[in-house]
């Protein structure tokens, strides 16, 4: 079974728009809805990090191991 992923918004009127995909035409689908959630500091579980938070960290740990194998 193939799956199908869409991002959309729901209208203030409540219509849900979506992509236009032939290959779901004059099928029976089975639709899921799930609220995005804000990617912030309280919605990531103790332990992880926020995306901006690995890639500052990511970077500056790189430019360590680099720099003191005189690469950067």
């Amino acid at each position: 079974m193939q799956a199908y992923k869409f991002d959309a918004r729901i209208s203030k009127d409540g219509v849900i728009t979506l992509p236009f995909e032939p290959a779901l035409f004059n099928r029976d689908v089975e639709i899921t809805i799930v609220p995005k959630q804000k990617s912030t500091a309280q919605n990531v579980p103790d332990g992880y990090m926020t995306p901006e938070e690995f890639r500052t960290k990511s970077k500056a740990s790189l430019t360590k191991i680099l720099s003191e194998h005189g690469i950067y």
